[in-house]
Protein backbone atom coordinates (compact mmCIF):
# COMPACT_ATOMS: atom_id res chain seq x y z
CA UNK A 1 0.00 0.00 0.00
CA UNK A 2 3.09 2.59 -0.52
CA UNK A 3 1.71 4.02 -3.32
CA UNK A 4 -1.50 4.69 -1.49
CA UNK A 5 0.16 6.54 1.86
CA UNK A 6 2.19 8.44 -1.03
CA UNK A 7 -0.31 9.63 -2.76
CA UNK A 8 -2.45 10.90 0.24
CA UNK A 9 0.61 12.34 1.57
CA UNK A 10 1.06 14.27 -2.06
CA UNK A 11 -3.00 15.60 -1.43
CA UNK A 12 -2.19 16.86 1.76
CA UNK A 13 0.96 18.71 0.89
CA UNK A 14 -0.92 20.20 -2.28
CA UNK A 15 -3.60 21.53 0.31
CA UNK A 16 -0.88 22.69 2.95
CA UNK A 17 1.12 24.42 0.02
CA UNK A 18 -2.17 25.98 -1.23
CA UNK A 19 -2.76 27.65 2.31
CA UNK A 20 0.72 29.14 2.19
CA UNK A 21 0.00 30.48 -1.23
CA UNK A 22 -3.16 31.99 -0.30
CA UNK A 23 -1.53 33.84 2.59
CA UNK A 24 1.54 35.30 0.33
CA UNK A 25 -1.55 36.49 -2.29
CA UNK A 26 -2.90 38.26 0.73
CA UNK A 27 0.27 39.60 2.11
CA UNK A 28 1.23 40.60 -1.97
CA UNK A 29 -2.22 42.42 -2.82
CA UNK A 30 -2.54 44.23 -0.08
CA UNK A 31 -0.88 47.24 -1.67
CA UNK A 32 -1.42 47.99 -5.18
CA UNK A 33 2.54 49.05 -5.59
CA UNK A 34 3.67 45.07 -4.41
CA UNK A 35 7.07 44.10 -4.08
CA UNK A 36 8.42 42.30 -7.39
CA UNK A 37 10.46 39.99 -6.22
CA UNK A 38 7.77 38.59 -4.20
CA UNK A 39 5.19 38.51 -7.26
CA UNK A 40 7.25 37.02 -9.30
CA UNK A 41 8.28 33.84 -6.57
CA UNK A 42 3.99 33.95 -6.01
CA UNK A 43 3.85 33.47 -9.96
CA UNK A 44 5.83 30.64 -10.12
CA UNK A 45 4.88 28.65 -6.84
CA UNK A 46 1.09 28.99 -7.96
CA UNK A 47 1.81 27.85 -11.82
CA UNK A 48 3.79 24.74 -9.85
CA UNK A 49 0.79 24.52 -7.49
CA UNK A 50 -2.00 24.32 -10.22
CA UNK A 51 -0.12 22.26 -12.80
CA UNK A 52 -0.03 19.67 -10.11
CA UNK A 53 -3.07 20.34 -8.44
CA UNK A 54 -5.19 20.22 -11.78
CA UNK A 55 -3.58 16.80 -12.62
CA UNK A 56 -5.03 15.44 -9.43
CA UNK A 57 -8.56 17.09 -10.09
CA UNK A 58 -8.34 15.92 -13.49
CA UNK A 59 -7.84 12.01 -12.11
CA UNK A 60 -10.18 12.12 -9.05
CA UNK A 61 -12.84 15.01 -9.74
CA UNK A 62 -13.01 14.86 -13.68
CA UNK A 63 -16.84 16.63 -13.24
CA UNK A 64 -14.73 19.74 -11.64
CA UNK A 65 -11.83 19.89 -14.28
CA UNK A 66 -13.36 22.58 -16.38
CA UNK A 67 -14.40 24.78 -12.78
CA UNK A 68 -10.93 24.66 -11.74
CA UNK A 69 -9.45 25.43 -15.02
CA UNK A 70 -12.08 28.81 -15.16
CA UNK A 71 -10.94 29.71 -12.03
CA UNK A 72 -7.04 30.24 -12.80
CA UNK A 73 -8.21 31.35 -16.63
CA UNK A 74 -11.01 31.86 -18.40
CA UNK A 75 -11.41 29.51 -21.35
CA UNK A 76 -14.34 31.53 -23.03
CA UNK A 77 -14.07 35.13 -24.38
CA UNK A 78 -14.82 37.98 -21.93
CA UNK A 79 -16.90 40.87 -23.24
CA UNK A 80 -15.65 42.62 -20.03
CA UNK A 81 -14.37 41.96 -16.65
CA UNK A 82 -15.64 42.42 -13.75
CA UNK A 83 -15.54 40.54 -10.43
CA UNK A 84 -17.75 37.60 -11.26
CA UNK A 85 -15.37 36.66 -13.88
CA UNK A 86 -12.20 38.40 -12.61
CA UNK A 87 -9.71 35.17 -12.79
CA UNK A 88 -6.52 34.47 -11.05
CA UNK A 89 -3.88 35.22 -13.64
CA UNK A 90 -5.37 38.12 -14.04
CA UNK A 91 -4.10 38.88 -10.62
CA UNK A 92 -0.88 37.77 -11.69
CA UNK A 93 -0.15 40.34 -14.23
CA UNK A 94 -1.37 43.32 -11.77
CA UNK A 95 -4.99 43.84 -13.86
CA UNK A 96 -7.36 46.42 -12.40
CA UNK A 97 -10.89 47.37 -13.51
CA UNK A 98 -11.83 51.03 -13.65
CA UNK A 99 -14.71 52.79 -14.24
CA UNK A 100 -14.43 55.97 -16.27
CA UNK A 101 -14.25 58.08 -13.27
CA UNK A 102 -10.98 56.04 -12.54
CA UNK A 103 -12.68 54.45 -9.43
CA UNK A 104 -11.20 50.96 -8.67
CA UNK A 105 -13.80 48.22 -9.53
CA UNK A 106 -12.14 45.03 -9.00
CA UNK A 107 -8.53 44.75 -8.37
CA UNK A 108 -6.46 41.67 -7.90
CA UNK A 109 -7.39 40.93 -4.04
CA UNK A 110 -10.59 39.71 -5.84
CA UNK A 111 -8.94 36.52 -6.66
CA UNK A 112 -8.16 35.03 -3.26
CA UNK A 113 -11.92 33.82 -2.93
CA UNK A 114 -10.65 31.84 -6.26
CA UNK A 115 -7.75 30.14 -4.93
CA UNK A 116 -9.77 29.24 -1.77
CA UNK A 117 -12.46 27.42 -4.35
CA UNK A 118 -9.87 25.71 -5.97
CA UNK A 119 -8.35 24.72 -2.38
CA UNK A 120 -11.33 23.36 -2.20
CA UNK A 121 -11.83 20.57 -4.49
CA UNK A 122 -8.41 19.64 -3.90
CA UNK A 123 -9.82 19.21 -0.64
CA UNK A 124 -12.14 17.18 -1.65
CA UNK A 125 -10.18 15.26 -3.66
CA UNK A 126 -8.76 13.73 -0.73
CA UNK A 127 -12.37 12.37 0.24
CA UNK A 128 -12.66 10.72 -2.82
CA UNK A 129 -9.64 9.12 -3.03
CA UNK A 130 -10.25 7.82 0.56
CA UNK A 131 -13.63 6.47 -0.23
CA UNK A 132 -12.70 4.99 -3.50
CA UNK A 133 -12.08 1.37 -4.28
CA UNK A 134 -10.97 2.39 -7.89
CA UNK A 135 -8.41 4.16 -7.40
CA UNK A 136 -6.99 1.42 -4.33
CA UNK A 137 -7.09 -0.92 -6.91
CA UNK A 138 -5.10 0.90 -9.07
CA UNK A 139 -2.06 1.65 -6.01
CA UNK A 140 -2.56 -2.04 -5.22
CA UNK A 141 -1.37 -2.72 -9.01
CA UNK A 142 1.08 -0.37 -9.50
CA UNK A 143 2.83 -1.97 -6.35
CA UNK A 144 2.31 -5.09 -7.94
CA UNK A 145 4.26 -4.36 -10.93
CA UNK A 146 6.85 -2.63 -8.72
CA UNK A 147 7.60 -6.39 -7.79
CA UNK A 148 7.39 -7.35 -11.25
CA UNK A 149 9.99 -4.65 -12.29
CA UNK A 150 12.69 -5.50 -9.65
CA UNK A 151 12.34 -9.11 -10.70
CA UNK A 152 13.15 -7.22 -14.03
CA UNK A 153 16.17 -6.09 -12.53
CA UNK A 154 17.36 -9.20 -10.71
CA UNK A 155 17.12 -10.69 -14.43
CA UNK A 156 19.43 -7.99 -16.07
CA UNK A 157 21.80 -7.49 -13.66
CA UNK A 158 22.28 -11.56 -14.13
CA UNK A 159 22.72 -10.97 -17.93
CA UNK A 160 19.22 -11.93 -19.05
CA UNK A 161 18.55 -8.78 -21.03
CA UNK A 162 15.64 -9.84 -23.33
CA UNK A 163 13.78 -11.52 -20.05
CA UNK A 164 14.12 -8.95 -18.10
CA UNK A 165 12.72 -6.51 -21.32
CA UNK A 166 9.65 -8.66 -21.77
CA UNK A 167 8.53 -8.48 -17.86
CA UNK A 168 9.24 -4.52 -18.13
CA UNK A 169 7.30 -4.85 -21.31
CA UNK A 170 4.29 -6.78 -19.52
CA UNK A 171 4.09 -4.25 -16.93
CA UNK A 172 4.41 -1.46 -19.07
CA UNK A 173 1.27 -2.82 -21.33
CA UNK A 174 -0.97 -4.05 -18.15
CA UNK A 175 -0.48 -0.64 -17.00
CA UNK A 176 -1.73 0.94 -20.38
CA UNK A 177 -4.84 -1.15 -20.42
CA UNK A 178 -5.12 -0.44 -16.63
CA UNK A 179 -5.46 3.26 -17.31
CA UNK A 180 -7.63 3.03 -20.44
CA UNK A 181 -9.81 1.07 -18.00
CA UNK A 182 -10.27 4.01 -15.73
CA UNK A 183 -10.97 6.39 -18.16
CA UNK A 184 -13.24 4.25 -19.89
CA UNK A 185 -11.59 3.84 -22.99
CA UNK A 186 -13.04 1.37 -25.05
CA UNK A 187 -10.09 -1.29 -26.68
CA UNK A 188 -9.60 -4.07 -29.51
CA UNK A 189 -8.95 -7.43 -28.10
CA UNK A 190 -5.51 -8.04 -26.99
CA UNK A 191 -4.39 -4.48 -27.93
CA UNK A 192 -0.65 -3.92 -27.59
CA UNK A 193 1.55 -1.16 -26.53
CA UNK A 194 1.54 0.88 -30.24
CA UNK A 195 -2.73 0.82 -29.55
CA UNK A 196 -3.16 1.40 -26.20
CA UNK A 197 -0.55 4.38 -26.36
CA UNK A 198 -2.89 5.75 -29.24
CA UNK A 199 -5.86 5.65 -27.54
CA UNK A 200 -4.63 7.35 -24.30
CA UNK A 201 -3.05 9.95 -26.62
CA UNK A 202 -6.21 10.49 -28.98
CA UNK A 203 -8.36 10.60 -25.50
CA UNK A 204 -6.55 13.32 -23.86
CA UNK A 205 -5.53 11.43 -21.06
CA UNK A 206 -2.21 12.66 -21.36
CA UNK A 207 0.08 14.90 -23.48
CA UNK A 208 2.76 13.94 -26.89
CA UNK A 209 5.65 14.23 -24.49
CA UNK A 210 4.40 10.92 -22.72
CA UNK A 211 3.09 9.70 -26.09
CA UNK A 212 6.57 9.87 -27.55
CA UNK A 213 8.11 8.54 -23.95
CA UNK A 214 6.14 5.75 -24.15
CA UNK A 215 6.43 4.55 -27.96
CA UNK A 216 10.37 5.16 -26.73
CA UNK A 217 10.17 2.55 -24.54
CA UNK A 218 8.19 -0.03 -26.77
CA UNK A 219 10.82 0.51 -29.36
CA UNK A 220 13.25 -0.83 -26.62
CA UNK A 221 10.73 -3.49 -25.54
CA UNK A 222 10.37 -4.89 -29.39
CA UNK A 223 14.30 -5.30 -29.16
CA UNK A 224 13.71 -8.19 -26.72
CA UNK A 225 11.32 -10.02 -29.33
CA UNK A 226 13.35 -13.48 -29.94
CA UNK A 227 12.29 -12.96 -33.48
CA UNK A 228 14.47 -9.78 -33.41
CA UNK A 229 18.82 -10.10 -34.52
CA UNK A 230 19.47 -7.16 -32.93
CA UNK A 231 20.61 -8.13 -29.21
CA UNK A 232 18.94 -5.31 -26.84
CA UNK A 233 22.47 -3.51 -25.13
CA UNK A 234 22.81 -3.45 -21.21
CA UNK A 235 22.14 -0.11 -21.20
CA UNK A 236 18.67 -0.15 -23.30
CA UNK A 237 17.62 -2.28 -20.45
CA UNK A 238 18.05 0.19 -17.79
CA UNK A 239 16.74 2.76 -20.05
CA UNK A 240 13.38 0.68 -19.96
CA UNK A 241 13.01 -0.58 -16.84
CA UNK A 242 13.83 2.46 -15.15
CA UNK A 243 11.41 4.31 -17.51
CA UNK A 244 8.43 1.97 -17.36
CA UNK A 245 8.70 2.53 -13.27
CA UNK A 246 8.33 6.15 -14.12
CA UNK A 247 4.83 6.06 -16.16
CA UNK A 248 3.39 3.66 -13.69
CA UNK A 249 4.40 5.97 -10.92
CA UNK A 250 3.51 9.26 -12.57
CA UNK A 251 0.63 8.40 -15.43
CA UNK A 252 -2.51 7.93 -13.84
Amino acid sequence: MKNIERFKQDLEKLIVEGEKIHKTMQEVFSTQNPNNEKLDKLKIEYEVWFSESQEIVKQLLPERLDDFKNLYKRTNERKRIDFENYTISDALIGLYMRDNFGTILVKPSAALPRLLQQIGMVNACTKKFESSLFNIRHFVRADLFENELDASEELKKNGFLRAAGAIAGVVLESHLVQLCENYKIETKKNPGIHELNKLLLDNEVYEATNYEFIDYLRELRNKCDHKKKEEPTADEIDDLIKGVNKVIKTVY
